[in-house]
């Protein structure tokens, strides 16, 4: 059985080809809500089907927190799809990958997870890389717009909540 380590690591390659997947849709000019469409309904099938086999698919009134996360995940990843039409991947993807950052700190301010040296420094050092990403785009010509910072760092944000 793969230990946490390795749940994390499968976890990073998948986002990283998913985001692949998104870049090379919106390049070939798929709308966002067609990107959203098309990934989701899979998903919901796979874990209906799941759930209803394993038996596991029990209705619940606390479920109804899943549907909320499930709002702030397509408004995050259809901004996400709607900022890689224009913006460069290598830009908006670690910007928009720091929702995990904001969902650490959420976690730690609102489920009281602890907070140790090895966390802050981790937070501290993704917040650092993009922030270095972002400066030598100024150096260069600007590979993303305004406009496009703007909705994929309110994607983060919205993407870190759930």
């Amino acid at each position: 059985m793969l230990d946490t380590i390795g749940f994390a690591i499968i976890a990073m390659i998948a986002f990283g080809v998913n985001d692949l997947i998104f870049k090379r849709a919106a390049s070939r000019g798929i709308a966002p809500h067609q990107i959203m469409l098309t990934s989701t309904i899979p998903m919901w099938l796979v874990f209906t089907v799941w759930g209803a086999t394993s038996g596991s698919l029990v209705p619940h009134p606390a479920a109804l927190w899943g549907a909320a996360a499930a709002a702030f995940g397509y408004f995050a990843f259809y901004n996400f799809s709607k900022v890689l039409q224009s913006g460069a991947v290598s830009i908006a993807v670690p910007v928009f990958r720091l929702f995990f950052v904001v969902t650490a700190v959420l976690a730690i301010v609102f489920l009281n997870e602890p907070l140790s040296g090895l966390k802050l420094a981790g937070l501290a050092a993704a917040v650092l890389a993009v922030w270095l990403l972002l400066a030598s785009q100024r150096t260069r010509s600007a590979e993303i717009s305004r406009e496009a910072m703007t909705r994929i760092l309110v994607a983060a944000l919205v993407g870190g909540v759930p």
